[in-house]
């Protein structure tokens, strides 16, 4: 554990003692780490991801055509945003677009409710990284990523399984966290501000499609 140097102790090792102390709480340059007790350190100009566990890997799931497929962030700090992506595996067909938005929770079940903002559109015109430029924030605590794609896909997810209806409603993991999709509709012109009511109505398993975001500031509250 770091400590501070002990007054009249640490002969010939003062320096290090207290380099490592600061260290915990700075980088190099003399800025403050943005970390929060017993989470991971957020560094601006790094790719983070919604996985819970720290992992992601590959699915052999595909994402539904007009599905808009919503799963949960949780963050410790309020954190700025200049890009968002998602990686996919495989392509029904050329000329697809793919529109990712952030929502948050309602009040009382904490399911995803209205529009944050909407990151806009990456076309599908590869297998592999897609990229969508955009400034914005995601808040501190709960929030849930909308991703809707207009062609089918594979897509790289998260490595904690989840559940999903089996009809289009909700879904809910072991670990309680939920998972949703609302089926059917044309959103490549926005996602839609107020998300209709989800009701659970059936469950099988798959894998959280994986949002990443690169952070170019962090507020440290």
């Amino acid at each position: 554990m770091s400590r501070l140097p002990t007054d009249g102790g640490d002969s010939g090792g003062w320096g290090t003692v207290l380099n490592d102390f600061l260290g915990v709480g700075h980088t190099t340059d003399g800025q403050l780490r943005t970390r929060h007790p017993g989470q991971a350190v957020i560094e601006p100009g790094l790719w983070y991801s919604n996985a819970l566990t720290g992992q992601v890997g590959y699915a052999t799931t595909t994402a539904t055509a007009n599905r808009l497929y919503l799963f949960p962030q949780w963050l410790p700090f309020t954190t700025t945003v200049d890009a968002v992506a998602c990686k996919h595996t495989n392509l029904s067909g050329a000329g697809g677009v793919v529109r990712i938005g952030l929502y948050s929770p309602n009040g009382s079940y904490r399911k995803p409710s209205t529009l944050l903002w909407d990151a806009g559109t990456a076309p599908l015109d590869s297998i592999g990284d897609h990229i969508i430029s955009t400034t914005n924030t995601i808040p501190a605590g709960l929030s849930w990523w909308g991703l809707w794609t207009s062609v089918a896909v594979g897509y790289q997810s998260c490595g904690t399984t989840m559940m999903t209806a089996a009809t289009g409603a909700e879904t809910i993991a072991a670990n309680s966290t939920l998972f949703y999709y609302v089926a059917g509709n044309d959103y490549s012109a926005g996602l839609p501000t107020t998300l209709p009511t989800i009701a659970m109505t059936g469950v099988t398993g798959v894998a959280c499609p994986a949002v990443f975001f690169r952070p170019t500031a962090v507020a440290v509250t």
